[in-house]
C-alpha cells in the first residue's frame, strides 16, 4: 500500500510502498516521488486523496510484476531441479540397471549351481570352478554398481574433476578386466565375440589420470557396445597411440543405423533415440547419458575429440600391425566372423598423449 508522506516541501509528495513481508520479504522496495508542475499550487487533502489512489494503482502493477518476476525465477529452478531428477533417473537406468539385471541372473544360477551340488555326494572341481566364476562375475558386477554410483554423485563435474585424486593406471587394462568378468555374463549369453586389440608396450604403459572417469570411457563404450549388438555379432576394440595421440576405437553391429542427425545428438545432454521417432533398442552404442559423459569427459578433461558414423566395415586398426599389437578375444566358443549384412556403427577418439601425463 502506498503511503503518502511529506517531502522537502509541501508542494511534493512521495509515495512509499509497504509490500505485505509474507510476500515479498525485504525483497521489495520502492517509492514514487511527485512535483506538481504548478509551483505556487497548494497540495489539497483532495489532490492528496486522489494521489494516492493513482499511486496504489501503480504500486499494485509493479507490486504484480515483481511478483511475476519472482514466480518465474522460482518456476525456472523448479524446472531446473525436476531436469536434474530426470538426468538422475535416467543415469541410474543407463549405468546401474543393466548390471543389477546380471547380477539378479547370476544369483539365481548360484543358487541353483549349490543347491543342486548339495543334493549330491561331492562336488566335483569342476562344479566348483564354475561356482567361483559365477561368484567372480558378481563381485565384478558389484564392483561396476560402486563405480557407477560415485558417478552419480558428480554428474555436473568441472575441469577441476580431473585434475584431483590422480593415480597411475595402465592404459586399457580397465576394458580387458571388465570383459572378462563384469560383461562376461552378458557376451556368453548373447553369444558375442569381443576383440580386444592394443599395443604391447601398454602393459608397462601408464598414464596419470582419475582412475574413475578415465575408466568410465572403457566402461560406458563397451558396455553399451555389448548392450545392443545384437546376438551373434562381434565387437572390435582397439586402443593404440601414435606420436601424438591415443587413439580408441570401437565398432558394433547395428540393424537400424541412425541418420546423420540423429548421430549428431548423441552428445546431447540426456538424449535419448526413443525420444527422436526410432527404437532405442537399434542404435550400436551408448544411450542416455552414456555418450554425452564419453564426450564431456574426453573434450572437457583432456582436450581430446569423439567422433561417430556408420559404416558397412567393421574396425580393424591394428590388424596390420600384428608384432606390436595384443589381440585378447572374449568367448572364445566360436570363431571371429567375418562381416554380415548389417552395418557397423563406429565411435573414435583421439586423446593427446601430453593430456594423460604418460609415463614412458
Amino acid at each position: 500500500t502506498p503511503i503518502p508522506h511529506a517531502f522537502e516541501s509541501p508542494r511534493m509528495i512521495r509515495c512509499l510502498f509497504d509490500i505485505d513481508p509474507e510476500i515479498a520479504g525485504n525483497d521489495f522496495a520502492g517509492c514514487i516521488d511527485l512535483i506538481p508542475l504548478e509551483e505556487d499550487r497548494e497540495i489539497t487533502d483532495r489532490d492528496r486523496r486522489v494521489l494516492g489512489f493513482l499511486c496504489r494503482q501503480a504500486g499494485n502493477v509493479l507490486a504484480h510484476q515483481w511478483i511475476f518476476q519472482k514466480l518465474s525465477r522460482t518456476q525456472d529452478r523448479l524446472e531446473s531441479a525436476l531436469n536434474a531428477v530426470g538426468e538422475v533417473s535416467a543415469f541410474v537406468g543407463h549405468e546401474i540397471r543393466s548390471p543389477l539385471a546380471s547380477l539378479h541372473s547370476l544369483a539365481f544360477l548360484i543358487q541353483d549351481q549349490v543347491q543342486e551340488m548339495s543334493a549330491r555326494d561331492g562336488a566335483s572341481p569342476e562344479d566348483w570352478e564354475q561356482l567361483l566364476e559365477k561368484m567372480k562375475q558378481s563381485s565384478a558386477l558389484l564392483s561396476k554398481v560402486v563405480r557407477s554410483t560415485y558417478l552419480l554423485g558428480t554428474l555436473d563435474m568441472d575441469e577441476s574433476t580431473f585434475q584431483r585424486d590422480l593415480e597411475w593406471v595402465e592404459m586399457g587394462r580397465s576394458l580387458l578386466d571388465s570383459a572378462e568378468s563384469v560383461y562376461l555374463y552378458e557376451i556368453c549369453r548373447k553369444n558375442l565375440c569381443v576383440v580386444v586389440r592394443r599395443e604391447t608396450r601398454f602393459s608397462h604403459d601408464f598414464v596419470h589420470v582419475h582412475r574413475v572417469w578415465f575408466e568410465a570411457i572403457f566402461d560406458n563404450l563397451l558396455g553399451n557396445a555389448i548392450k545392443y549388438t545384437a546376438r551373434g555379432g562381434s565387437i572390435d576394440f582397439s586402443i593404440l597411440e601414435d606420436q601424438t595421440e591415443y587413439t580408441i576405437h570401437v565398432s558394433n553391429p547395428v540393424e537400424k543405423p541412425p541418420s546423420p542427425e540423429r548421430l549428431n545428438r548423441l552428445f546431447e545432454k540426456g538424449y535419448r533415440g526413443l525420444e527422436s521417432g526410432f527404437d532405442h533398442r537399434s542404435i550400436g552404442a551408448n544411450q542416455g547419458l552414456g555418450l554425452y559423459f564419453v564426450n564431456k569427459i574426453v573434450t572437457e578433461g583432456y582436450g581430446g575429440k569423439v567422433h561417430v558414423w556408420v559404416s558397412r566395415e567393421r574396425n580393424r586398426d591394428g590388424t596390420e600391425r600384428a608384432g606390436r599389437i595384443e589381440t585378447r578375444v572374449f568367448d572364445q566358443t566360436r570363431p571371429d566372423q567375418e562381416e554380415g549384412t548389417a552395418p557397423y556403427f563406429h565411435i573414435g577418439i583421439r586423446i593427446p598423449r601430453n593430456a594423460l601425463q604418460g609415463m614412458f
